[in-house]
């Protein structure tokens, strides 16, 4: 199934949502309490380790995951 066409769905399913006023502030200071700014090239690290061993795994399954 091609990347789009599974857009195209989710966006069917979850339409786009109107934030309330103050709502993303909300996010990022709930994020900045639980992950300081000190810590986000770790974090970015770890998350990139994740996705990387993510692919190997899809490499390894011999699925056509495009």
């Amino acid at each position: 199934m091609r990347s789009w066409v599974f857009g195209a769905l989710m966006k069917r399913i979850y339409p786009d949502r109107e934030w309330a006023d103050g709502t993303i502030e909300q996010i990022d200071e709930y994020r900045r309490r639980y992950l300081p700014d000190d810590r986000l090239d770790d974090r970015r690290a770890w998350r990139d380790r994740q996705l990387m061993a993510l692919d190997m795994l899809k490499q390894k399954a011999y699925v056509d995951w495009k």
